[in-house]
């Protein structure tokens, strides 16, 4: 049995380049959606560029090249319309290989026949034809011919007629020709060269002297098809009629497809099919719903919302076709949806870490972002064993401790993917311990724990999974059930200077108020206190200056809450005990995870050392309240001498707030005789000059550009002090209002002056100084020129132009 092919559809594919991507760790999709990456072509090397905390990144990616299938519908030869229904004739042999069918998805399936052929199929020979190519004509005069693809083209004679050709009419009767021979009426009396004989004529078939009408149709249907119906005309002649739901010529009938008319009376949105003799199938087109005749759009979205995610709000846009969006406060593509990252590690099953995140109030809510570290099930397992999360009930010790454990696994504002974790670098947790970032042979380790696998993108962060804990999860034994006071967490961490001056200044019977707890304070370390400038620790310890004294310290003092470092960094402008405002940032890419108040001036360098009075943080400044500024005024005195006078005289005494020094003799002329017998007091007078501290400038003593810590960057000269300006002057190839970048033609660290000839330089402070060379120079300072005769010696054109490329290739800078 021969099945014959009927859809030859056309398919062609379109290349085009995927997305720069990752080579490693590749986010997102690598080709283009209805494209797939081509197996036969290798990966191209591109420039990729991402952005990172505000900074735009350069490094090496891979760009795939994509596939798009691009299919043309179309009927093979011999086939016809929509669904490619096959073409009158035998199977193979469309319009029986003796026509032309109208084939193809638009055709309609009509054969157009060869000279001399006729039929449906094209299945016989014209009328008056004969032969296998029908290309014969019959020549009987007054008779019938033995037409046809399988005639000869021999002629019957009708009654009265003779000859070959039938042209000869028979002039005697038959009596006259036969004699005794009684010839039937439908019968010729024919000479042969023996004797006379009777002929039936045309149509009939006897003996001759008996004749009766031949009737086709009884031997094999007349050779009608066998789905016509043979009716007898004339003797020997009949007419073949297609039976109901055929059509075509009787010898050749094929089914009437009403699909080819008016869609069959199905519905515009249905597709008819011919599903038998003048019959038809409605069926609704994909998309659509009901019986064919009549349809309408299937609204995707109210079964199981459309193949969208729980968290997304599905929206039927076409027949088949919906569109995918998640839900406030949810990132994906709508078919996937992520939230915040807590709620990923419930739907990641990662119950263990998130139940030790409620029991120890780390919420992972908010903002964030925060990229969390997450022990894998396994490892999970040895600290539900060691029972922490039952010792973290039994006192606030505990609990303290479980969760210093876990925000070591918690860097904040950061969305850290695997492509940023594969470099190395150090991080700084939430609880300040440092982890360091690597990869080796395609893994990702945190410190030492591996990678074993990295969620997408959630609202406010990312979580990886990893192989163990980065610190151990079980708490040493014997810890006291009640926390320190602050006496101890100072006495143990080195905070004694700053505590020494909480008690002197009587703020300490504040912070022990228990109506006034619990507190956070910010505490510089003994190390800082220490290398505060002279002048500043002789203008803050000063007797005279307790008031001043107090407001530098309750500028350290949060009241009536405890903030842990997770909560820092949405405290936007929270008031101190002191009324200025305290804020918060995170660090960069050069300092994340770490916490810098007020603008970068000061780092927090320890955390949570919670006391039974609320939570103190280590930093590695003195925070200065603006409303003081950086002052460092300087005590001073002049002497006054006060007017000549009697020397027990009233006169004599010296103002308020000053001091006699001495008393001198005077000459008063006018009231003794003798000579110096009066009296005069030199008074000290005590007075305050003011002065800004280094670093500072102007009348109320603001921090220059860059920080107290790294005035002008550290890059350059600020005009600092009561009278100044706070101007930075830079260093040769440095620039910004706090010198804080490089001048332009300048890049490095150290803002290095380029040294391109003919080019421009990649400049600034992340630049590597690389140069792009202009058309006809080389050299990696692109002093080397491409002249006429250079190019005559090295190559062809074609060939310097590569080197070039090849040079600006070289000079390329990828940098993080």
């Amino acid at each position: 049995m021969i099945i014959n092919r009927n859809r030859c559809d056309d398919a062609s594919f379109t290349r085009s380049p995927g997305s720069c991507v990752d080579c490693l760790f590749p986010q997102g999709k690598i080709c283009p959606n209805a494209t797939r990456p081509d197996p036969s072509m290798r990966s191209r090397k591109c420039m990729f560029t991402r952005m990172f905390e505000g900074e735009r990144l350069l490094t090496i990616g891979c760009r795939a090249t994509c596939l798009q299938e691009n299919r043309v519908r179309r009927c093979c030869s011999g086939f016809f319309g929509p669904h490619c229904e096959s073409c009158p004739g035998p199977a193979g042999r469309s319009c029986s290989s003796n026509g032309f069918c109208s084939d193809g998805a638009s055709g309609a399936g009509n054969c157009s026949c060869n000279p001399g052929f006729r039929g449906t199929a094209c299945e016989t020979c014209s009328a008056g034809k004969y032969g296998v190519h029908c290309d014969q004509e019959c020549v009987c005069v007054h008779g019938r011919c033995s037409e046809g693809l399988q005639g000869d083209g021999s002629c019957e004679c009708d009654v009265g007629w003779r000859g070959v050709l039938c042209d000869q009419k028979i002039e005697s009767s038959a009596e006259d020709l036969c004699g005794a021979l009684k010839c039937h009426t439908s019968a010729n009396c024919v000479i042969r060269s023996s004797s006379p004989q009777c002929l039936c004529a045309a149509g009939f078939t006897g003996n001759g002297t008996s004749c009766s009408a031949v009737d086709v149709c009884v031997q094999g249907n007349g050779g009608c098809s066998v789905l016509a119906v043979c009716k007898r005309t004339l003797p020997g002649q009949r007419e073949c009629v297609c039976t109901a739901g055929h059509t075509g010529d009787g010898l050749v009938c094929v089914e009437i497809n009403p699909c080819l008319q008016g869609n069959g009376g199905c519905h515009s949105d249905a597709e008819c099919f011919h599903a038998g003799p003048n019959k038809t199938s409605c069926v609704c087109s994909k998309g659509f719903k009901g019986d064919g005749q009549t349809c309408e759009m299937i609204n995707l979205c109210k079964k199981r919302n459309g193949g969208c995610h729980q968290s997304a709000r599905c929206n039927t846009t076409g027949p088949g076709v919906r569109s995918c969006s998640c839900y406030n406060n949810f990132v994906g593509d709508g078919i996937s949806c992520r939230g915040t990252v807590a709620r990923e590690l419930l739907a990641r099953k990662l119950r263990d870490f998130y139940l030790s995140l409620m029991l120890t109030d780390i919420p992972l809510k908010g903002r964030g972002p925060f990229t969390v570290f997450v022990p894998n099930k396994e490892a999970n397992a040895v600290l539900r064993a060691a029972g922490d999360k039952k010792r973290a009930m039994t006192g606030p010790a505990h609990r303290e401790l479980l969760a210093s454990v876990l925000r070591s696994h918690i860097v904040m504002c950061h969305t850290l993917l695997p492509a940023d974790l594969a470099r190395p670098r150090n991080l700084t947790s939430l609880s300040g311990t440092v982890m360091t970032t690597r990869s080796q042979e395609g893994s990702i380790f945190i410190n030492d724990a591996n990678v074993t696998y990295s969620n997408g993108v959630s609202v406010n962060g990312i979580f990886h999974e990893i192989s163990k804990f980065l610190v151990s999860p079980i708490p040493v034994e014997n810890l006291p059930t009640t926390l320190l006071n602050l006496t101890d967490v100072a006495e143990h961490h080195g905070y004694k200077t700053f505590f020494k001056l909480l008690q002197d200044s009587g703020l300490m019977d504040l912070l022990q108020d228990h109506n006034f707890q619990p507190v956070t304070l910010f505490m510089p370390s003994d190390n800082v206190m220490a290398a505060l400038p002279k002048e500043q620790r002789d203008f803050l310890f000063h007797p005279d200056n307790r008031a001043q004294l107090t407001e530098y310290l309750k500028y350290h003092i949060l009241q009536g809450r405890k903030v842990y470092a997770e909560g820092l960094i949405h405290q936007e402008g929270v008031r101190t005990l002191q009324g200025s405002p305290l804020s918060f940032t995170c660090g960069g890419a050069d300092a994340m995870g770490q916490i810098f108040l007020n603008d970068g001036r000061c780092r927090i360098v320890q955390r949570h050392l919670v006391f039974s009075g609320g939570m103190a943080y280590g930093i590695d400044c003195l925070l200065t309240p603006p409303s003081l500024g950086g002052r460092c005024d300087t005590q001073t005195t002049f002497d006054l001498q006060m007017s000549c006078g009697l020397c027990r005289a009233s006169s004599l005494r010296c103002p308020d707030g000053s001091k006699q020094k001495e008393m001198k003799k005077c000459d008063l002329p006018s009231v003794f005789v003798s000579r110096n017998s009066g009296c005069f007091s030199v008074c000290t007078v005590h007075f305050w000059q003011p002065r800004c501290c280094r670093g500072y400038h102007g009348r109320d003593c603001l921090e220059c550009p860059g920080g107290v810590g790294a005035p002008c960057s550290n890059h350059g000269k600020c005009d600092d002090g009561h009278l100044g300006n706070g101007t930075c002057t830079c260093d040769p190839g440095f620039g910004g209002v706090a010198c804080e970048t490089c001048s332009a033609g300048f890049f490095g660290a150290s803002c290095t002056a380029c040294s391109c000839s003919s080019g421009s330089c990649e400049d600034g402070l992340r630049g590597s100084g690389s140069c792009f060379c202009e058309a006809g120079w080389t050299g990696t300072k692109c002093d080397t020129g491409l002249g006429e005769s250079n190019r005559k010696s090295t190559g062809s054109q074609q060939e310097v132009q590569q080197e070039v490329n090849r040079n600006n290739n070289n000079n390329k800078a990828f940098y993080l």
